[in-house]
């Protein structure tokens, strides 16, 4: 009885890690792209706002 007991709760945690390791994958890659989507729309103003004074200036 005593290892059924042990195996179950070892089981849970084993269980428990998995999914607090996978949900923190899940939200690193989140951030990461919200950083790259974040960046390249600031890249993009920057070289639109170059262009207009490129055109302006001409």
């Amino acid at each position: 009885m005593n290892f059924l007991f042990s195996s179950l709760i070892g089981g849970n945690l084993t269980l428990i890690t998995v999914v607090i390791s996978i949900n923190q994958l899940l939200l690193s890659r989140n951030s990461s792209l919200r950083a790259i989507c974040i960046n390249g729309y600031s890249r993009q103003n920057s070289i639109k706002t170059k262009s207009n004074r490129l055109l302006n200036g001409l």
